[in-house]
Formats: C-alpha cells, structure tokens, sequence
C-alpha cells in the first residue's frame, strides 16, 4: 500500500510538472504541448561517485509509465504501470556508464527554444543530486538521449 501511494505521488508530481510546460496553439487552432527543448551544456562538477538518482518516462503510444529510483550504493526500484515496485542492482557496466553519462546531462545553463511536441511521443524527467531536467520528444539533446537510453535499459532489465 505504501509503495502504491509513493508510485501515485510521483505520478502526481510529473503530471504537475508537465501539465506546467503546455500552452501555445496549433497551426489547426487547438491547443497543442510545447515543451522547451534545451541545449546542453556539462553539468558542474557532480560529487564523485553515484550520486541518487530517479528517472520517469512517461507517454507513447503504449501509454508507458515508467519510473526509476538508484540509490548512491546501486540499489535500484524500477516500477511500470504494469505492477509493483521491483527490487535490484545495477550491473559494474550499467554504473559505469551512468557515471560517464550523468556529468554530461545538462542539470544547470540551459537555454529554451521552443518546438511542438510530437503525438505519442515520451516524455522525460531526469534528477541527479536533487536537480531536475525535463525533456520531451522530439528534442532530446544527445546527451540526455544517451542517459534515457541507458535508464531505459535498467528499467526493462528490473522490471522484467
């Protein structure tokens, strides 16, 4: 029950915060989602070693809802709206790879352009260290894409 009610409650608070980004309208005159894709800049200095980090992917055709918690010492609780929290660890390659990615995501310095959001696409919340970043398909910068990549990997492999 308990994990139920922290899986509602981050759902809530990605829905909050993507509900922030629409506004704008449609060549057709509706309202369309118009997220601020961002140009990356290296994070500044992250402390060495893992640090915390939660990962949500939501949207797509299939209407996924994934999320992704890893602690500092490589404890990782991936769920989906497929079911509970399930329980692992990351492999030495799945954190060696979050520790070259995680620098280069761009947590501070960003700048905003503006682009239309495309139908079905996903959206992204990344947090490393109590920082956030937001990104929506079609404008993923490379490294962000090669983060979600890897999250998204971590996620099928414990949540399987």
């Amino acid at each position: 029950m308990r994990e139920l009610a922290g899986t509602v409650a981050m759902a809530a608070v990605v829905g909050i915060a993507l509900a922030g980004c629409a506004g704008g309208s449609s060549p057709g005159g509706g309202s369309a989602t118009t997220p601020a894709p961002m140009r990356p800049t290296v994070s500044p200095s992250l402390p060495a070693g893992l640090p915390a980090v939660t990962y949500a992917r939501t949207g797509g055709i299939a209407g996924f809802q994934d999320e992704l918690r890893i602690t500092p010492d490589g404890q990782v609780i991936a769920s989906t709206r497929k079911g509970a929290d399930r329980h692992g660890t990351l492999t030495a390659s799945e954190r060696a790879e979050l520790l070259a990615a995680i620098p280069k995501i761009p947590l501070s310095g960003m700048t905003s352009t503006r682009t239309a959001e495309i139908p079905d696409g996903f959206r992204y919340v990344i947090s490393v260290g109590g920082r956030s970043v937001r990104f929506a398909d079609p404008s993923v910068p490379p490294p962000v894409s090669q983060a979600v990549s890897i999250l998204n990997r971590i996620v099928s492999r414990v949540a399987a």
